[in-house]
C-alpha cells in the first residue's frame, strides 16, 4: 500500500511537473534568464519543503524508558531524550 501511494504521488507530481514545465516554456513575458529559474524551482521546490519538513514526518518517541536510559547510560550517551537540530 504504501509504494503504491508513493507511486501515485510520483505519477501525479511529474504530470504536473511537466505540464508547468511546458506553460512556462511557452511563455511569452518571461525572459530566458526567467524562465531558467522558474524552470529550476519548479522541479526543486517540492523537494525542498520535504527538506525543511522532515523533521515533523519522522516521528520518534519522546518518552524515554528506563530500559533505554540504561542502555545509553552503558553506550555512554546521554540518558536523556536529546532534541538534535535537522532530524538527525
Amino acid at each position: 500500500m504504501k509504494y503504491i501511494l508513493l507511486t501515485l504521488f510520483i505519477i501525479i507530481y511529474l504530470v504536473y511537473t511537466i505540464r508547468a514545465q511546458k506553460i512556462i516554456l511557452k511563455s511569452k513575458v518571461l525572459n530566458p534568464r526567467a524562465r531558467v529559474i522558474n524552470s529550476i524551482l519548479t522541479w526543486m521546490i517540492p523537494f525542498l519543503y520535504f527538506y525543511l519538513r522532515k523533521g515533523h514526518f519522522i516521528s520518534e518517541d519522546i518518552v524515554v524508558t528506563k530500559q533505554v536510559r540504561d542502555k545509553r547510560k552503558k553506550d555512554n550517551e546521554s540518558p536523556f531524550y536529546d532534541i538534535r537540530c535537522g532530524g538527525a
